[in-house]
């Protein structure tokens, strides 16, 4: 940790003699989970505790032409530690001009202002609370067929280390471009496979009232075929088109709205035609004196694969509440989530084999309160929820596994 903050000092003050105007910041979260248990019968509840801590350093010139970014992530718990640095650099040679290159790993482009999670929550989700619903791959049973609520955004932030071009033609106007360089990471660094994974965005923004992006996101993960060699066909991702909207224009309401259009995938070797659902997103915030809600939901539709017969993969909903209300002494929560997946066909997959598939209806239920102290936040709760695994983790006659924690965080920036 010292050296961590030594590093840390280093590159602020050597960041204050290059760049006329920096800013440096620390962030740090504590989470306790007191107890942990579930509805299995004679299991032994357990308990855990994990920390994040964050520090970021950024400079800019006089003119507001070129800067950059340093940012330190550490989480880690029980005495292991999992650390990330990045950053970048970036240059505006004219006011209509933006160079970038490096890698920012929160994403950038994306119009996800309500529904993503660290939004959605905002401390309450370092300080653990929040639902678990859909933070596992496994949850609805099959890994390729989950999609994070906010997979209808996520291809379309620009997360890759690489080089990011804007351009501002008019007033409002934006074109956005981002060449993952480092995509070599991944074992393959020849240049079409760099270019096919690139990112391409038309951004308008009207000030005041809504910011608009479409996004074309290549990826040529499918090129690799769909895979028949396990009990489920997987194939990865395809190229996709996105629709972002986030919308302001009304005092104390905010609404995003988010559209994933996956462009469908032929396997001539293994004579199938993969079609991926149709993600739809929507999210709203509103506020009333003391008074505040805000909700998030997401639609998997049409998804099926064709061999032969044409086969539907299953609808998925997902759906989640979060109001609060500000008593004074406290900010009082309630996380209310609900998530299903519905099988239409009997047949789930036509290779190699044929099952009756039971929906699944996963939910989340999460009291908690959150005391602000001038730049710290404590946070305390209960969280109870299923996700549609049966007691026997199969999906057999048993009970539906019911798990449940009472986790308390605090989260202080400076």
């Amino acid at each position: 940790m010292k050296k961590v903050v030594i590093v840390a000092l280093i590159i602020t003050l050597a960041a204050g003699a290059v760049f006329a105007e920096v800013n440096a910041s620390a962030w740090i979260a504590g989470r306790a989970y007191t107890i942990i248990g579930d509805s299995v019968e004679n299991s032994h509840p357990q308990a855990f505790g994990a920390r994040d801590m964050r520090f970021v350093a950024q400079g800019q010139n006089e003119d507001g032409t070129f800067g950059g970014l340093f940012r330190y992530w550490q989480r880690g718990s029980q005495g292991l530690a999992t650390p990330e640095a990045f950053g970048f650099v970036w240059w505006k040679p004219i006011d209509q001009v933006r160079l970038q290159l490096g890698r920012n790993s929160f994403g950038d482009f994306a119009v996800w202002d309500i529904v993503r999670g660290s939004s959605f929550y905002g401390a309450a989700r370092d300080g653990g609370m929040g639902t678990l619903l859909r933070e596992s791959e496994a949850y609805i049973g099959e890994k390729h067929q989950v999609h994070l609520l906010s997979n209808a955004f996520e291809a379309s932030a620009f997360k890759e280390g690489g080089a990011e071009l804007s351009i501002y033609p008019i007033d409002g106007l934006a074109l956005n471009f981002g060449i993952p360089y480092e995509i070599w990471n991944t074992g393959n660094g020849r240049a079409n496979h760099v270019y096919k994974n690139m990112l391409a965005q038309v951004v308008y923004t009207i000030p005041d009232t809504a910011r608009i992006a479409f996004s074309f996101r290549g990826n040529d993960a499918a090129e690799k075929g769909i895979d028949i060699s396990g009990t489920y066909p997987t194939l990865g991702d395809n190229a996709a088109l996105f629709l972002g909207v986030y919308f302001t224009g009304v005092e104390n309401l905010g609404v995003n709205l988010g559209l994933r259009f996956m462009l469908p995938y032929k396997d001539d070797d293994a004579d199938m035609t993969w079609n991926y659902p149709f993600l739809i997103a929507l999210g709203a915030s509103y506020t009333a004196g003391d008074f505040g809600i805000k909700a998030r939901c997401e639609f998997g539709l049409g998804g099926s694969v064709k061999n032969g017969d044409t086969v539907d993969q299953p609808t998925t909903i997902f759906f989640e509440l979060l109001p609060s209300l500000d008593i004074g002494v406290c900010k009082v929560f309630l996380s209310a989530a609900l998530d299903v997946a519905a099988y239409n066909d009997d047949v789930f997959f036509p290779n190699p084999v044929t099952l009756k598939k039971d929906a699944k209806v996963g939910f989340s239920i999460n009291p908690y309160i959150s005391k602000t102290v001038g730049p710290g936040n404590f946070f305390a709760g209960v969280r109870l929820w299923a996700d549609g695994t049966k007691v026997n983790g199969s999906s057999g006659d048993k009970d539906t596994l019911i798990m449940f924690d009472i986790p308390i965080g605090m989260v202080v920036s400076f």
